[in-house]
């Protein structure tokens, strides 16, 4: 058995997903499920229009595309979209659930190309990191999506947008403050007087 998705779009990394909470409580954790369910309704028509089969176990290998030289921390970007393609998949009942089960391996890879998006190869054996790229150098242009999937991609670039804009706005307010305790000397502790 093999599968391929291809995700045409840059997802968030797992930061980007837990900046999304924002403060703790019951407010952030709607505000986490909000942005999460946008990201999975996305993914979702993805795998509708690419028509997955579903299966019962897999080894999966993620090929992250990112443009230019700005790298993005591999790590964080690879458990973002673990995160939300398996929870999709789980959802369009491609996969029973995202335990061991069912996910036998996950691997990933860094490519840098101007394709910006997150290349999914399902298979029943492992696959080497050449035969992944492969793959999606073969897969990529052959993706056509529909215009619901173009809508929801703009609406996901927006909602990006205005996450980030509000992290900043935290970090200028927590800088603005300043530092809540006042720096001292030595002397002025007594210590070395």
């Amino acid at each position: 058995m093999l599968q391929m998705l291809w995700i045409p779009i840059r997802l968030p990394g797992y930061n980007q997903l837990l900046a999304a909470r924002g403060v703790a409580g019951r407010k952030g954790w709607t505000q986490y499920s909000g942005v999460k369910r946008d990201w999975e309704e996305f993914i979702l028509n993805c795998i509708r229009a690419q028509r997955l089969d579903a299966f019962h176990g897999a080894h999966f290998h993620y090929v992250l595309v990112e443009p230019g030289k700005r790298r993005r921390d591999p790590s964080n970007c690879l458990s973002g979209a673990t995160k939300l393609i398996e929870d999709a998949l789980q959802k369009a009942s491609i996969i029973v659930d995202d335990r061991a089960d069912n996910v036998w391996s996950i691997t990933g890879q860094y490519q840098v190309d101007a394709s910006t998006g997150v290349f999914v190869v399902i298979s029943s054996e492992p696959v080497s990191l050449e035969s992944a790229k492969e793959f999606w150098l073969n897969y990529r242009d052959s993706v056509t999506l529909d215009d619901k999937a173009h809508m929801l991609m703009k609406r996901l670039l927006i909602s990006e947008r205005k996450v980030k804009d509000r992290a900043n706005a935290k970090r200028r307010a927590v800088r603005s403050k300043g530092s809540r305790f006042k720096k001292r000397s030595y002397f002025e502790h007594g210590d070395l007087a």
